[in-house]
């Protein structure tokens, strides 16, 4: 068997919707805004709202563990979705789905890289046309 490389952990997006990516943005932002714990429920809805965005990408990640790859590992890649839907957004978008899945698939997850997600989708909403939370 050959060692496996980037495409073996890498999840090519063909679809994306973007009001569920931008409402997943919004809900992690406004939540870390109101203090609260990276654990919280409302957290946790917010990344499986930007993972079910990227249909397919749970499957994709979740799936990793069963070919005795690490899902930890995994990647995600926008690059074949319309231009429509390319910026800030849909890269925080992009990022907390892949933290979400990532949780999902490990059933934990660190809690910097949610505290980056929130970060990085409040900059992207504060500087798209789409507003603050």
């Amino acid at each position: 068997m050959a060692s496996p490389d980037a495409a073996d952990y890498t999840y090519v997006a063909p679809v994306y919707d973007p009001q569920r990516g931008i409402d997943a943005c919004r809900r992690l932002a406004a939540a870390f805004a109101g203090g609260r714990d990276p654990r919280a429920e409302d957290i946790q809805a917010a990344m499986a709202a930007a993972t079910a965005a990227f249909p397919g990408l749970q499957d994709f990640v979740t799936d990793l563990a069963d070919r005795d790859l690490d899902p930890e590992d995994a990647m995600l890649d926008v690059s074949r979705i319309g231009a429509e839907h390319q910026g800030t957004v849909l890269a925080a978008a992009a990022k907390l789905a892949l933290v979400g899945a990532m949780a999902a698939a490990a059933e934990r997850f660190d809690w910097h890289d949610v505290v980056d997600c929130a970060r990085f989708c409040a900059d992207a909403l504060s500087s798209s046309a789409l507003g603050a939370p």
